[in-house]
């Protein structure tokens, strides 16, 4: 597809993104269970995927690394 690009695929853990929602009180708890279910996104076979769990890292931090990984 794609050989020269790499996917940085920026996630939260589950208990972490569900406590994000809950806190902004937007949705029900089953909202954000729903959300939570669909949340894992297939991406197509033999990209190179590099995955980075965003569960505290500082803004400083993480803008950082995203910069990083842009080049």
């Amino acid at each position: 597809m794609f050989p020269e690009q790499t996917v940085l695929n920026i996630v939260a853990s589950s208990d972490v993104f569900a406590a994000r929602l809950a806190a902004r009180e937007r949705e029900s708890q089953e909202e954000i269970e729903l959300r939570l279910s669909r949340t894992v996104i297939a991406l197509p076979k033999g990209l190179k995927v590099i995955a980075l769990l965003k569960n505290g890292l500082s803004g400083k931090l993480f803008r950082a690394l995203v910069r990083r990984f842009s080049r």
